[in-house]
């Protein structure tokens, strides 16, 4: 049983401790309390106002029941209470730390109204639990500067008032719906967005183009509309990963993705792409084949964490699956060591060796030589020329061809006449009946 403490430094972390959290001593003060991976149980003590906690951590332990109410003079620096079984909503927390995660518990209900309160806080972990509600717009009012509420159940609109140096910010696998917000586009040092495994729809909001310093965008299973901008440019000179997958994204590819130096995941799959894929993308020195053997085994591609972790080790990959895209593959450089066919699976009208269907021309066009005015004016007046004999020749054998057979096909040519003596009395009578009726009306309406 873990019982009052009266020391300066404590670290007792995996220890198998176990029992309950007795209440703390009014007095105490620790400048670090590790407790964490452990086995401890029961309900978390009430935190007086003089408790001088630096940095507890609690962390994975088994430990149950709300949170406790939080005063604003308790002075703590960083709070470590993830992986526990903590349930109940999130109380007014007024407490005054600049780290604290609650994240990997049972926490349900809304977020507090006045979450923007905390305003020393600049990092909140409150994801992997059971929030629902909306994202309440007083969260834009923090100094943040990693926010993560993935894997909740958050839903209506994302606020539109982002502002300060946020840097993380992670929102997906929740149930937020309406467009991307253009405010984040105010946030310039912003490095990692997470948006995947919501409803929101819309076109990319062009403010996103000023989010120059993002390494991670990840704006998957949603149902984001329009074409992929074209600037994404070399002005992205960190973006390690783009992922777009399973949106309703159209049009062709930009050229402008291929800029992407030091791009190594990109996913487009599973949307309606068209068009050819572009050359230059075989040119992207970072990608490389993400399922090639190496020192780890055979990689499987399944979470984001993975991908993330395998890209700074230097594996990369590909996804152009499930579009409408045509062509040839292209066979450039670094594109041919992406030999796993399934990147480009659901695409009927591709065709390359990887795929093992060959395109109308064997052979990879080469670059056309750029031919001289001289020589194009030349050729133009030789296919004038030969299409105007065609013609003249078409007309002349299709003429003699016709009465050539009146000539010597006696039935026929009578035939013939017959119906154009038959064609022009009908055409006679209807010209006469016609202008009889006008004469007529003419007549009823001078009377």
């Amino acid at each position: 049983m873990v019982s009052q403490l009266d020391i300066f430094p404590t670290r007792l972390s995996y220890n198998q401790m176990t029992g309950h959290l007795l209440e703390w001593s009014t007095n105490l003060m620790f400048s670090a309390l590790d407790l964490s991976y452990n086995h401890i149980t029961g309900p978390l003590p009430k935190w007086s106002a003089n408790l001088m906690f630096s940095r507890p951590d609690l962390s994975y332990n088994h430990i149950t029941g709300p949170l406790p109410e939080w005063s604003a003079n308790l002075t703590i620096s960083k709070v470590g209470l993830s992986h526990n079984q903590i349930t109940g909503p999130l109380p007014h927390m007024f407490i005054n730390c600049s780290y604290l995660d609650l994240s990997h518990n049972l926490i349900s209900g809304s977020l507090p109204t006045d979450i923007g309160i905390m305003y020393q806080v600049d990092t909140l972990f409150l994801n992997d639990n059971l929030i629902s509600g909306t994202l309440p717009s007083s969260l834009c009012d923090m100094e943040l500067f990693d926010l993560n509420l993935a894997n909740n159940s958050l839903s209506g609109i994302i606020p539109d008032y982002w502002k300060g140096s946020l840097s993380f910010l992670t929102l997906s696998f929740n149930k937020l719906s309406g467009v991307i917000p253009s405010s984040l586009g105010s946030l310039p040092y912003l490095t990692t967005l997470h948006l995947n495994g919501n409803h929101l729809n819309g076109e990319l909001p062009q403010a996103l183009e000023y989010c120059t310093s993002l390494v991670i965008l990840d704006l998957g299973e949603n149902n984001l509309s329009g074409s992929i901008p074209t600037w994404f440019d070399e002005s992205f000179r960190s973006l390690l990963i783009l992922r777009l997958r399973e949106n309703k994204f159209v049009g062709n590819i930009p050229p402008q993705l291929c800029s992407l130096s030091k791009l190594k995941i990109l996913d487009m799959a599973v949307n309606n792409l068209t068009g050819m894929i572009p050359r230059c993308l075989g040119n992207m020195s970072s990608m490389i084949n993400l399922n090639q053997s190496n020192s780890y085994g055979s990689v499987v591609i399944t979470p984001i964490q993975d991908i993330i972790s395998l890209s700074f080790r230097g594996y990369a990959h590909l996804n152009l699956s499930q579009n409408d895209l045509m062509g040839q593959i292209p066979k450039e450089n670094q594109i041919q060591t992406l030999d796993d066919p399934s990147i480009y699976a659901g695409n009927p009208l591709l065709c390359g060796d990887l795929l093992r269907k060959k395109c109308l021309s064997a052979e990879t066009p080469q670059s056309q030589k750029i031919p001289h005015p001289k020589d194009t004016h030349e050729e133009d007046k030789f296919d004038r020329t030969l299409f105007y004999a065609i013609v003249m020749l078409g007309f002349a054998i299709g003429f003699w061809g016709f009465f050539s057979v009146l000539q010597f096909k006696k039935e026929w040519r009578q035939a013939y006449f017959s119906f154009a003596d038959q064609a022009a009395h009908k055409a006679f009578v209807a010209i006469v009946v016609k202008v009889a009726k006008l004469k007529r009306m003419r007549l009823s309406r001078s009377t």
